[in-house]
């Protein structure tokens, strides 16, 4: 009995002399594994998951800023030449983290979506809805509350967006922290494409319920947040670029609200469109007509900015109607 005792108080104090030892060991392991990651070196990454005894926790080692070695991957533009789809899927399939924030709150695919190319994003956001772990959660926000979609339209990249919007699980009215969703940057960006995606492609049209009418915050100094807080929307931001065929989707949707004023000036965007046209010309226009009509006018207005001739905008107009232009309709354009 004595024995025994002894032998497993020896074993117990073996163990407490190697534990040391075995935490200075997965730490090398782990500055190893983020060194290789910085270096893109993705077939060393691959060869160290498929070492024995190594879990899914040495493999979601961070740095000093929080950031995996999925982030490191994803936010380095140099490693999309090194990186393969099947390398992407191994790390994931190992149990990486695809959900982890480093300092500043970005996630793997924010990165990738910001600095990286399309097949990252695609890999990302495929592999991890057919896995059986956690998935991917494509809502998270970073530090300025701004998502993966709101990063994408962004950075004006179409083919990003619409992997993000492949997920049912997508919101497409997440605010950052100054009020702007996806669809007032892709306006404010003159990105026609990517508003197209958001608010008519057939493919997500009938389950995304994209707010057209959403404003950016209000601000209690307007001199200090200028524009940024001036409570637009996104029919604002395309009248003020301009951007004509922007305007066009927009009015498309019926729960429109023209009469929407912003937080600086008060101005709609028709006031927007009438000021933009008195800028860029030098004669006089006044506009009259009922509220019936003023998505009508707002294309005059803009085609007005575009052309600079009645004849061309009248021609418009009437096409667009179906029928001849008659100024007795209830709204007229003078010159």
């Amino acid at each position: 009995m004595k024995k025994t005792a002894w032998i497993l108080g020896v074993a117990v104090l073996f163990g407490l002399i190697n534990m040391p030892a075995q935490a200075q060991e997965k730490r090398n392991f782990g500055e190893k594994l983020l060194k290789a990651a910085r270096k893109c070196d993705i077939n060393q990454i691959v060869k160290m998951s498929d070492e024995k005894e190594v879990t899914a926790d040495d493999l979601n080692v961070t740095d000093a800023n929080k950031k995996t070695i999925l982030i490191l991957l994803a936010e380095n533009p140099s490693c999309k030449v090194a990186l393969k789809r099947w390398h992407i899927n191994h790390v994931i399939d190992k149990g990486v983290n695809l959900n982890a924030r480093d300092n500043a709150g970005n996630t793997a695919l924010m990165y990738a979506v910001e600095k990286n190319d399309s097949a990252f994003v695609w890999t990302l956001i495929h592999k991890s809805s057919s896995s059986l772990r956690e998935g991917l959660d494509v809502n998270m926000v970073d530090n300025h509350h701004r998502s993966a979609l709101i990063l994408a339209a962004q950075t004006g990249d179409v083919s990003k967006v619409r992997f993000l919007l492949e997920r049912e699980d997508i919101d497409v009215n997440i605010q950052d922290d100054k009020g702007y969703t996806a669809l007032i940057y892709a306006a404010k960006g003159s990105n026609r494409d990517i508003v197209r995606a958001l608010i008519r492609d057939r493919r997500f049209n009938s389950r995304l319920k994209v707010d057209v009418n959403k404003q950016t915050y209000a601000h209690d100094d307007y001199v200090e947040g200028g524009e940024e807080y001036g409570g637009h929307s996104a029919l604002m931001w395309a009248v003020k670029v301009p951007n004509y065929q922007i305007v066009s989707l927009l009015i498309e949707r019926p729960e429109l609200d023209l009469s929407l004023t912003d937080a600086m000036y008060g101005m709609t965007a028709f006031d927007y469109a009438e000021e933009a046209c008195k800028k860029r010309t030098t004669k006089e226009k006044v506009f009259s007509g009922d509220i019936d009509r003023i998505e009508m006018l707002l294309h005059a207005h803009m085609r007005a900015c575009e052309e600079k001739t009645e004849k061309e905008v009248l021609d418009k107009l009437t096409r667009s109607m179906g029928k001849p232009w008659n100024p007795g309709m209830g709204t007229s354009v003078w010159w």
